[in-house]
């Protein structure tokens, strides 16, 4: 989320810079449908140092995003949980959408994003953005301090080693405790467990 605010400020930034060589005549007309537009000389890799930064900041989101969900969750409900994740994806792009409607109707007169885009205030949209995102940080910061992480075995226990049954049917026996034979995978078992030391052998 720091990374998605940092790309925003420096969006900002480029379209700042883009106005400012436009007025500055550093702009050229181009004709689209029939229509001119005023488009800038800026170069537009001026733009990978933004997307770089976004682009990043997808990558840690999802992976860990996607992680959590998956070992937070009981079992039965992995997969539910981690569509649920990628589901606010597809909502986020809506609320975007909509940000920028709400956005236009409260700066009517000034809109941020009119229909000639040289006329408008972006870079104020993408700074609008990126606070957004460090206050989201925040809250994200309260809730992962206060959360109590379910240990990986409580919901996902898996079955105990039947006891009863080591070296009973062992067709090999080499080891011997207490008397009982056993082979060297009940060895193993006993030993990830921690049922048995190696002392004990």
């Amino acid at each position: 989320m720091f990374l998605a605010a940092v790309s925003m400020a420096v969006a900002a930034g480029v379209e700042v810079a883009r106005k400012n060589i436009m007025q500055d005549g550093g702009y050229n007309t181009q004709v689209i449908a029939n229509a001119s537009y005023n488009a800038s000389t800026l170069s537009v890799f001026a733009q990978i140092p933004q997307y770089f930064i976004v682009g990043a900041s997808e990558v840690f989101t999802s992976i860990t995003g996607l992680e959590f969900a998956y070992s937070q969750s009981p079992k039965a409900l992995q997969g539910v949980v981690m569509g649920l994740f990628l589901l606010t994806t597809g909502l986020g792009s809506y609320v975007g959408s909509l940000l920028v409607i709400i956005v236009n109707a409260a700066t009517k007169g000034h809109e941020w994003f009119p229909d000639e885009i040289n006329e408008g205030y972006i870079e104020y949209y993408f700074i609008l953005l990126s606070v957004m995102m460090i206050i989201n940080l925040g809250i994200f910061c309260i809730v992962a301090h206060y959360y109590t992480y379910v240990q990986y075995g409580i919901l996902n226990p898996e079955p105990p080693p039947d006891y009863g049954a080591v070296g009973k049917n062992s067709e090999s026996p080499d080891i011997k405790l207490n008397g009982e034979g056993f082979d060297q995978r009940d060895k193993a078992v006993l030993l990830k467990d921690g049922s048995l030391s190696e002392s004990e052998i």
